[in-house]
């Protein structure tokens, strides 16, 4: 009964306790605002591009990429779920029988 329970705390933790979607849209409002205005003012200022612009912009997909990647971890993605601890069970479980 108690691995039952587990595993249906299991799937509902990865499916129905997700980021909301408010959440989203806050985040990609601060990805987008400052690397637009970023944007905006290398295009005021002679079109020059600067490195820092690309730094920023690749700090922001790494973090927005490992927001996504934790909101989902069965997906195959970067990031999965171990199986370990079940896999050693159902082992565990197979031997008594």
């Amino acid at each position: 009964n108690d691995v039952i329970d587990v595993h249906g705390e299991r799937i509902a933790l990865g499916k129905y306790y997700r980021l909301p979607d408010f959440f989203w849209s806050v985040l990609f409002s601060l990805v987008v605002i400052p690397l637009g205005l970023g944007g905006y003012r290398a295009g005021r200022s002679g079109g020059q591009r600067d490195i820092s612009m690309l730094a920023t912009a690749a700090a922001f997909s790494v973090v927005v990429t490992l927001i996504v990647e934790l909101d989902n971890p069965y997906s195959a993605g970067l990031t999965l779920v171990y199986l370990g601890p079940l896999i050693d069970l159902q082992r565990s479980i197979d031997s008594r029988t």
